[in-house]
């Protein structure tokens, strides 16, 4: 704390930090669970707490640690934002120190560094990652890894000493339980290496980098192969696919010219919203302001300062990374409009901002970094650097405004989870409800879900999805509501052969023949009856057949059907007991016109 009261530059660096956590502050707060995030809830509360359960692949993301911290969070709090969302922030805030820190090591504690801590801070690459869960626990802690791990390398690069190898090999194990993307701090502290701390040309210069450090390189080398064996192992449902079947020129410009570059400079200004996400969709203007503006910076740091290109290696290779990476994983379509958001090139803001610094400001150590060689109107004029520092931050932070509008804009997901398991919850008795697909605005059926209400609700207790139901059965509709639940006749029971008794079921077992075969899953079926007394009865629809009981009197079963069947069939009934049913019809079960007025009250 004393050198923070003594030293300018710490200073205004925290000061930058606080107005950094006020803005992602506001944005994360004001959000809720968003796709995914559900998934992850999902994940290991219907599948529990297994290792190979938190380790199993999700869309290719081998991400243990990211669902542990989800099953934490709704354990403690269950369906309440503020726990994650303060999680977000407080990782931003380890992530921004961790920069600051690296910028510290590598420059020194100099003016210099504050213009790419503020691209770093302020940039909207990382504003997805600090408000939604399921990219905030993936890219934060691959940032901070990123970042912790580069500072401890460089140090291990000006020692020797082999505890800084594996203090960076721990923090890139660490980003690893969340991120198999962190394994590209490998390739960021090979740049480092090659780029900075090595002389000559071509293989000399790599044998240079390697020279005296053998060590470090088999304790990065191994740990390296291992992680890259396991996530091959763990990610077998990573499906790859070949970027020829994409218009490769237009994801570059999407990716490049149309988020990058207006990124780099405060961009984009103008967002194009899909549901609650939005991509940046900047304008011609924009873009060719934001070009200029960028060539400009560019042309002046190449021509008044020396060997400041070589730091364009890290952002360059780390982009051509994130384009391959995006033409080989995502499902774009072939047509020529695509919908990309910054999620997918986050860590450019940390290896931009390292490049710009290493552009501007010698590399303490290096054998060869940047150095002034002729005067320049800008670098050498701090007044001018503060304006346009100030101008790129100040657009930056607009264009963030104009993203977190439209983030906090659609709240159907939080409205649909909130009125569904305040309806769960408030129901006086466990709930019996049909499983069925929850809307695509809540969850996606991905990760063995299904997309199925018995996986969202997979922590409410309350929440009960049985085979089989007597008179009471709900369907949740697609405002989350509960409803009783009606089976239309899409098939029916054939006419039975007793007058005023239709099909009459004493101990022998009754087959109900159906108007018409059913072949399709999601079909139940309902058996209005009349009993003289209480009885187990086993019901068998197709490939199903469940254990159950009747009630004396005038009731209903609710019996969830096999994938195929054209008939029912009962058996099992007591000795002395008789049952008779004209009432069986088959259907996929709907929510009733009206909804049940005590979950009305339960809702409002």
């Amino acid at each position: 704390m004393g050198l923070v009261r003594t030293d300018r530059v710490l200073q205004v660096a925290l000061g930058m930090v606080a107005v950094q956590l006020v803005v992602r502050g506001y944005a994360a707060y004001g959000g809720w669970f968003v796709l995914d995030d559900f998934n992850f809830i999902a994940r290991t509360g219907h599948f529990g707490l297994d290792p190979s359960v938190a380790a199993r692949s999700y869309n290719g993301h081998v991400m243990p640690g990211g669902m542990y911290l989800s099953w934490f969070n709704q354990h403690v709090a269950p369906w309440q934002w503020w726990l994650p969302a303060t999680e977000l922030l407080l990782m931003q805030l380890v992530a921004d120190l961790a920069m600051l820190r690296l910028l510290v090591v590598l420059h020194g504690r100099r003016p210099g560094i504050l213009p790419p801590f503020a691209l770093f801070l302020f940039s909207v690459l990382t504003l997805e990652n600090a408000v939604w869960w399921a990219a905030g626990i993936n890219a934060l802690p691959f940032s901070i890894a990123l970042l912790l791990a580069l500072a401890s390398h460089v140090q291990y690069l000006r020692s020797g000493r082999l505890r800084h190898v594996w203090a960076a090999t721990v923090w890139v194990a660490v980003g690893l339980l969340f991120y198999e993307k962190t394994a590209l701090v490998y390739l960021a502290v090979a740049i480092v290496s090659v780029t900075w701390f090595a002389e000559g040309y071509g293989w000399r210069r790599v044998a240079s980098a390697v020279r005296g450090r053998r060590a470090g390189l088999a304790v990065y080398a191994a740990t390296g192969a291992a992680y890259v064996a396991l996530y091959v192992t763990l990610s077998r449902d990573t499906e790859v696919v070949r970027p020829t079947t994409f218009p490769t020129w237009q994801v570059v410009q999407a990716m490049v010219v149309d988020e990058l570059v207006p990124a780099l400079v405060g961009g984009p200004l103008q967002w194009a919203q899909f549901g609650v996400f939005s991509a940046a969709d900047p304008g011609d203007p924009v873009v060719l302001a934001a070009v200029l503006g960028l060539g400009l910076v560019l042309a002046e740091l190449l021509r008044h300062r020396r060997h400041a290109a070589r730091a364009l290696v890290l952002p360059v290779v780390f982009l051509v990374v994130d384009v391959v990476l995006v033409l080989l994983t995502q499902r774009l379509g072939s047509e020529s409009a695509f919908v990309f958001d910054y999620r997918f090139q986050a860590e450019m803001a940390a290896v931009s901002a390292i490049a710009l610094a290493a552009m501007t400001m010698p590399v303490r150590g290096a054998l060869r970094s940047s150095s002034s060689a002729s005067p320049s109107e800008l670098l050498d004029h701090p007044r001018r650097v503060a304006a346009v520092v100030g101008l790129t931050s100040a657009l930056a932070v607009v264009s963030a405004a104009g993203w977190t509008s439209n983030w906090h804009s659609d709240r159907r997901a939080e409205q649909f989870v909130r009125t569904l398991t305040g309806a769960v919850r408030d129901a006086p008795a466990p709930v019996p409800l049909v499983d069925r697909t929850v809307p695509d605005f809540v969850m996606a059926p991905i990760d063995r879900s299904g997309g199925l209400a018995s996986r969202l609700l997979s922590t409410e207790p309350n929440a009960r999805f049985p085979d089989v139901a007597t008179d009471d059965l709900r369907v949740i509709d697609d405002e989350g509501r509960l409803r009783e639940a009606l089976v239309p006749g899409t098939r029916r029971a054939q006419p039975g052969p007793v007058a005023a008794c239709g099909y009459q079921v004493a101990t022998d077992p009754a087959r109900i023949p159906l108007d018409g075969p059913v072949a399709f899953e999601g079909f139940w079926v309902r058996i209005g009856y009349l009993s003289s007394g209480a009885s187990p009865v086993t019901v068998r629809v197709g490939d199903l057949s469940v254990e159950t009981s009747v009630r004396p009197g005038v009731h209903a079963l609710f019996v969830r059907g096999g994938s195929s069947f054209d008939s029912v069939q009962l058996s099992g009934l007591d000795e002395g007991t008789t049952l008779c049913t004209d009432d069986v019809s088959a259907g996929v079960p709907e929510p009733l016109d009206q909804p049940d007025p005590a979950d009305q009250g339960a809702s409002s």
